[in-house]
């Protein structure tokens, strides 16, 4: 009990310090759920609705932007809008459907996890933002993101109650500078010349707990192999248009 404080203190301070964390192994017992929940997305994401065919996994991939946001995918449009109230609510909803996993949402709700969460952003409170899987193809230089900050998008948006938030960042394969890894940057490099920043080894399993405003990037996957990321986000606070009051994405307190 005494280790896992200590262990939780250290990551607390690392993740102030240099606004992420990695906690390793924190997933690693439920990679294969993770990775079979992620497989079943990206296959029905790539049935196209319009077209009724099946699309090439890695024309998809691109035309995604790699990203596949699950309950969207997995319940349609009106799944990714619907205003859950609880986290009871949320485990009934994420668990539904032949595509999603019980056992990840079991994960995705756990008391451990949520207390970890709250304890990494100290807050009292904390909401089920949003919620992905990032797949990059292999052989895909262009599969690379530019840097920026997650919260890049509404910080300085006076339409929306900005709330701090946090990514937990978890890899499903083994993460280098060869496959997409993360490159968070270093505090001497400034914004105008932010340099190649520093790369983010990591094993499937392990967890990069990211703040909204870390300063990153990703590299393309030049692997002959797919490189896929889990990332749920939480929140403090329910992140809202201001005019009215709805939530930009999920606020389901948990």
């Amino acid at each position: 009990m005494e280790e896992g404080r200590s262990k939780l203190e250290r990551a607390r301070k690392a993740y102030n310090d240099k606004g992420y964390t990695i906690i390793s192994g924190l997933f690693s017992r439920d990679v294969h759920h993770l990775r079979s929940e992620c497989d079943r997305i990206t296959t029905a994401a790539s049935t196209s609705s319009r077209k009724r065919r099946r699309e090439d996994a890695e024309v998809l991939v691109s035309r995604s932007g790699c990203i596949f946001e699950v309950l969207k995918v997995a319940h349609g449009d009106d799944g990714a809008t619907r205003r859950m109230r609880n986290a009871d609510e949320l485990a009934v909803d994420r668990a539904s459907g032949p595509i999603l996993s019980k056992r990840v949402a079991d994960i995705l709700t756990s008391k451990s996890l949520l207390d970890c969460v709250k304890s990494i952003l100290n807050c009292d409170d904390l909401y089920y933002f949003n919620e992905q899987y990032i797949v990059k193809p292999p052989l895909s230089s262009d599969s690379a993101f530019r840097w920026h900050r997650d919260s890049d998008w509404c910080v300085d948006d006076s339409n929306v109650t900005y709330v701090r938030y946090c990514s937990l960042w978890v890899p499903l394969d083994d993460v280098s500078e060869e496959n997409g890894t993360l490159f968070a940057s270093s505090r001497d490099e400034t914004e105008e010349g932010r340099g190649e920043g520093v790369p983010i080894v990591a094993n499937a399993g392990d967890c990069v707990i990211m703040s909204d405003r870390m300063l990153h990037r990703s590299c393309g996957n030049m692997s002959a192999d797919q490189r896929r990321v889990w990332m749920p986000q939480f929140s403090c606070g329910p992140i809202l248009w201001k005019k009215n009051e709805e939530p930009v994405s999920f606020a389901i307190k948990m």
